[in-house]
């Protein structure tokens, strides 16, 4: 039985004996001949490489950069819609009755969508659960068959969770993320 280590050595020694075979054969001009040839075959190969690599450092490059200016104008308009939402005079604040500022650009129309933006943006909101008059963190929302959303709730006294809609809580504090 041939274990792995001879029979590498083995071959190695037919190749170097049959590589210098041929090349004792060879004139002075067969030489620089095949070593010009394999210079630039390796140079071939290097300059294939180095294109390939170039490539894809631009695409991935690329990619990102366009990842973050969608990233950019999403949080551009998450901003604009929570600021339109928590301005003095705004219909979605409570005990304001002023009338809404003008100029901001896509404004929500009730503070329904506020917990909403939150919940889908991933920011650290407390909110109170009307139904319950208890303080709690948004933790996620979902999209029913029928189109409405629902906000999952953890209660900040005892941990439990709940499902309600946008409409049962109302925002007490909250902190973009980052």
């Amino acid at each position: 039985m041939v274990d792995g280590s001879n029979c590498r050595s083995w071959r190695t020694a037919v190749i170097t004996s049959a590589v210098t075979k041929f090349w004792s054969g060879q004139t002075a001009g067969v030489r620089v001949g095949l070593i010009v040839g394999m210079a630039g075959l390796l140079a071939a190969a290097v300059i294939t490489i180095s294109i390939i690599v170039a490539a894809d450092v631009k695409g991935r490059s690329n990619g990102m950069v366009a990842l973050y200016a969608a990233r950019a104008s999403i949080a551009t308009q998450f901003l604009q819609q929570s600021l339109f939402a928590s301005l003095p005079g705004s219909p979605n604040v409570q005990g304001n009755s002023h009338a809404a500022p003008v100029g901001l650009g896509n404004q929500p129309g009730n503070q329904d969508r506020v917990p909403i933006y939150l919940a889908a943006s991933g920011a650290r909101a407390l909110v109170l659960h009307k139904p319950s008059n208890q303080a709690a963190h948004l933790a996620g929302l979902q999209q029913l068959d029928d189109g409405t959303i629902e906000l999952f709730l953890i209660r900040q006294s005892d941990q439990q969770t709940t499902w309600c809609t946008a409409a049962d809580v109302t925002v007490m504090e909250f902190t973009y993320p980052i």
